[in-house]
């Protein structure tokens, strides 16, 4: 009789310790997806700020004279920012963003920014379905931004067969991101680097990734490659 008994307290023990374990559990899971809902609100709200900022840039240059360029290109860096957050908020998973979805928002504003339906610059994205985090995406944000825009202000691409070419490939240790033009790359006499130039070897050292140029018969190739190591959402 003793042992029964004993053996009934301890079921019933086992059953309450699941039973907390199990509210625990709930509660965990709870707490995670209304975090989720904050920070992907947050996200919202930073992205509705940023494209505020952008545009109050853009309606700036309008009486900035000859330093107009320089307000359409921190407009254009903004911007860039706020479709990050934009990913952020439309992501299953907090803190991440698909890099084949943000770039094609990306090439879209970038080209729609660069002139009207006549002057449509053709931008073609050859990418793999990609999760990076957040803390890559932005600063990886700024410098497609930057090589892009570089590359349509100066290959002018028509047609195309000259279009400017956006890839993402995954590898073994990391991926990459090249961005293509017809273009023939920086002019060899020019000794200065400009400000686009300095940020994106700066922003390529923040998140420890590496930079190639090439300078081929079918244009000029730049090509960003991040390691697994940083890579990895958290």
């Amino acid at each position: 009789m003793g042992v029964r008994l004993f053996d009934e307290l301890e079921a019933l023990r086992d059953l309450n310790e699941r039973q907390e374990l199990q509210k625990a559990r709930q509660a965990l899971e709870l707490k995670d997806r209304q975090r989720g809902l904050l920070l992907k609100e947050i996200d919202h709200r930073i992205k509705n700020s940023l494209q505020i900022v952008s545009s109050l840039l853009h309606l700036q240059a309008r009486t900035a004279g000859p330093a107009a360029s320089k307000f359409h290109d921190a407009a254009a860096r903004i911007t860039a920012i706020a479709a990050v957050h934009s990913q952020l908020y439309k992501s299953d998973y907090a803190g991440t963003v698909q890099l084949d979805d943000y770039l094609a928002v990306l090439c879209r504003e970038i080209a729609a920014a660069s002139g009207g339906s006549e002057q449509a610059y053709p931008i073609i994205i050859d990418s793999v379905p990609l999760t990076i985090s957040n803390d890559i995406a932005v600063p990886l944000a700024l410098i497609v931004n930057e090589l892009l825009t570089n590359a349509i202000r100066h290959s002018r691409p028509v047609g195309q067969d000259k279009a400017i070419h956006v890839a993402v490939n995954s590898r073994q240790d990391g991926f990459s991101v090249s961005v293509s033009d017809p273009g023939h790359g920086p002019d060899p006499a020019q000794t200065t680097c400009g400000l686009g130039t300095r940020l994106v070897e700066a922003l390529t050292q923040q998140i420890k990734a590496t930079i190639t140029k090439q300078i081929l018969l079918s244009g000029y190739t730049v090509t960003v490659m991040v390691p697994k190591s940083i890579n990895s959402p958290a």
